[in-house]
């Protein structure tokens, strides 16, 4: 069992690659994965896909030069499914303990001889098990197929003597049903309950059953012979194993700040930091923290009595970015479309003192400057509101123009990360 977490600064937006496994052939059948910084658990806001032995969820909101861990619990089982006890097919009886007369043709077993017959068999140790008879057919009086524990018949299937419908005892009760014995029955044993399902309907019985054999038996007082079909005996998986784990230290090491779309995260957009040329931070401006008080006037009295419904508010504040390019002015405009906060994560080593936070993102203000050169200098300001991380799950679903235009620094750099026009459409990059 393992969890390995590795930085990723490089992509487009930064992440951590954190790698489960479970054990080469087994299956995951839950899990969950937290980021750890400082001792203070964050539940990721993507969950490994379960199925497999092995799963990686990436985490595009770490923050930025500090050092985390994650830390994963959940369960994986045995692949196996119903693994098999014996399976007989009857193409001899040597497997079986023997009285009286039994021969084997085309699959099936049948009773030739007079007298009391048996065939037993062991299933192991007394437990529950899942059994397959493939089939019964003709009926004397006492032939039965029969489960036992310690030498006690806890389930017995047989034909009815006089119109050769299936009659089903559990623990000698009788159980009604419509089951045809000409095709396979299942017998689950799991639990409390006993099920029988087969062609024509299912019948159950809340008993507590285990066995450890199976028999055959017959009085052959008619001429009529019993044919039964295949018998399959099945386990039953073993429960899910939990398992937990911690992975290795890392640190994402990045020297931008990114404005995270938390849903569409191939929106998101990097700052850069004094640097004219590029995308970048102009002003922070004033934080406000907003009072939340009602004043309320007595008459005679001077003061006023003050009533509050809360906290005070969280950090309120109007951020200025200056942009270069159009289409860095398109692709705020895209990060910004949908309305959904936005992670701002900026590295220490800037020293802006910013909380790193989701923020809503108010009225946006675009202000032309001057242009130069051919390049189009704006101001670009809007409010924020510190909010809480919002409930959405992540997708790499909006691959659009201008995030590619983001992403690859000019025309000629795009034949470098993708082989065809198709592998743009998909973002499918070149290994």
């Amino acid at each position: 069992m393992s969890i390995v977490a590795t930085p990723d600064a490089a992509y487009s937006p930064p992440r951590v690659a954190i790698a489960l496994g479970v054990g080469a052939g087994n299956v995951m059948a839950s899990a969950s994965v937290w980021r750890v910084r400082d001792g203070r658990r964050t539940l990721l806001r993507t969950q490994p896909e379960l199925g497999s032995d092995v799963a990686t969820v990436y985490d595009y909101e770490c923050p930025r030069q500090v050092p985390v861990t994650y830390e994963w619990s959940g369960t994986y089982t045995d692949p196996v499914a119903y693994p098999t006890v014996w399976n007989e097919t009857w193409s001899n009886t040597s497997a079986w303990t023997a009285v009286g007369t039994w021969n084997v043709s085309a699959g099936k077993v049948r009773n030739t001889g007079t007298g009391f017959q048996t065939l037993t068999r062991a299933t192991g140790v007394a437990k529950k098990h899942r059994v397959t008879v493939g089939s019964i057919a003709g009926f004397a009086d006492g032939a039965r197929v029969e489960f036992l524990n310690a030498g006690v018949v806890k389930i017995a299937l047989y034909l009815d003597p006089f119109v050769g419908t299936l009659i089903i005892l559990v623990n000698g009760v009788s159980i009604p049903n419509a089951i045809s014995p000409a095709s396979p029955m299942l017998i689950d044993m799991l639990g409390n309950t006993v099920t029988i399902t087969g062609t024509g309907g299912t019948a159950s019985s809340a008993q507590d059953v285990s066995i450890d054999s199976v028999r055959l038996t017959s009085v052959a007082d008619f001429a009529n012979e019993v044919v039964i079909g295949s018998i399959f005996v099945q386990d039953y998986p073993a429960a899910p194993t939990a398992i937990s784990g911690t992975s290795n230290e890392i640190t994402l090491d990045v020297d931008e700040t990114w404005l995270v779309h938390p849903a569409l995260v191939n929106l998101s957009v990097p700052l850069g930091y004094e640097d004219v040329e590029v995308l970048g931070i102009g002003d922070i401006g004033s934080i406000r923290n907003a009072a939340d008080v009602a004043m309320h006037k007595v008459m005679g009295n001077p003061r006023p009595v003050s009533v509050a419904s809360g906290d005070r508010g969280d950090d309120e504040l109007t951020m200025t970015l200056s942009s270069v390019t159009r289409a860095e002015e398109l692709a705020l405009v895209e990060l910004f479309r949908d309305q959904t906060p936005i992670l701002i994560l900026t590295p220490p080593s800037w020293k802006l003192d910013f909380a790193d936070d989701y923020y809503q993102v108010g009225d946006v203000v675009r202000t032309r400057l001057i242009q130069v050169e051919g390049f189009t200098y704006k101001d670009i300001a809007f409010p924020l509101v510190a909010v809480e991380s919002p409930a959405v799950n992540v997708s790499d679903s909006n691959w659009t123009y201008n995030v590619l235009v983001v992403v690859e620094a000019t025309y000629d750099s795009i034949p470098l990360d993708f082989a065809t026009y198709s592998d743009v459409e998909t973002r499918t990059e070149i290994a």
